[in-house]
Formats: C-alpha cells, sequence, structure tokens
C-alpha cells in the first residue's frame, strides 16, 4: 500500500522510470498536489513494490473500477532494470485483483517509448490496439499508445 510519503520517489520516478500513461508526465513537472492525487484518485488497488533493502521498484495501481461493465484500469509505474523481476509479482497482483473484485477485464495503456511497462504487460495481457501518434512528449512529437488486455476468461499467466 502506498503511502503519503511515497509522494518523493514518485515524482521523481515519473521523470525517470517507464509509466503507463496516467503517470507518464514526462515533459512536465507536477506539483505536489497532483502527484498526491494520482497516488488516491480513483484508486481501488494499489501495491509499492520495494527491493530487500528498501528501495522503491515500482507502482501497481487498480484504478477507475466499472463494476457494471466489469472493467477496470491498471496503472504502472516501473524501475526498467527492475523489470524482469517485477513481472512475477505484477502477475500476483492481477490475480489478486482477479480474485477480490467482479472484474471481466482490465485495460491498460502504455506510451509506445515505455518498454519497461510494456515488457511487464505484454506477459500478463495482450496487445490489442495501438494508438498512432497519441501522446504528446514534445511540442512536436507525439509517441503511440498501446493498450493491453487481461481477462479474467483467460487466466493471466506469466508468459
Amino acid at each position: 500500500m502506498a503511502s503519503p510519503a511515497d509522494a518523493g520517489w514518485l515524482a521523481q520516478a515519473m521523470d525517470e522510470w517507464d509509466c503507463s500513461v496516467r503517470w507518464a508526465l514526462r515533459g512536465r513537472t507536477p506539483s505536489p498536489s497532483v502527484v498526491q492525487g494520482l497516488l488516491w484518485s480513483g484508486v481501488t488497488a494499489q501495491r509499492v513494490v520495494r527491493t530487500a533493502d528498501g528501495v522503491p521498484a515500482a507502482l501497481f495501481q487498480l484504478v477507475d473500477v466499472d463494476l457494471v461493465n466489469g472493467l477496470a484500469q491498471m496503472a504502472l509505474v516501473v524501475d526498467p532494470p527492475r523489470a524482469d523481476d517485477l513481472t512475477p509479482l505484477l502477475a500476483d497482483f492481477v490475480a489478486k485483483v482477479f480474485r477480490d473484485f467482479p472484474l471481466r477485464k482490465i485495460v491498460a495503456t502504455a506510451p509506445s517509448d515505455a518498454p519497461a511497462v510494456q515488457q511487464c504487460l505484454g506477459s500478463l495481457g495482450r496487445l490489442v490496439a495501438r494508438l498512432a501518434g497519441h501522446h504528446r512528449r514534445t511540442a512536436s512529437e507525439y509517441v503511440d499508445v498501446l493498450v493491453y488486455e487481461c481477462s479474467s476468461e483467460t487466466t493471466c499467466r506469466v508468459a
């Protein structure tokens, strides 16, 4: 579970780590209130992953849950050098979410220039769409957004 104290490393991680679209604010300096908002607003479940020595390595979030349709979004902040180690932990998080909530599908969106997020998501779900030139990086640069889907019917397993 994240705490208000996690806002500090998250603000730094947003600039240095790979993030899903919810956390991908590169090029903009978020205020502390923006970081706090992303940490708690619309969040149903979350897990902060730390190394054995307590250093943050990732944040996994289940956000924007729609129980009527059985849908939710997943948001990630991933330390790129640790992506391989994080995949089984993300698989555990997703399995727990499907056990605890009546969801059919979890959708995650990742900028195409966030390979660590893609690596984690690609092993759990399937790529269902690419939105070309969808996410702004600079005044004249846009990157594609990749849409991943994990279904409760097809057990999410690490490939």
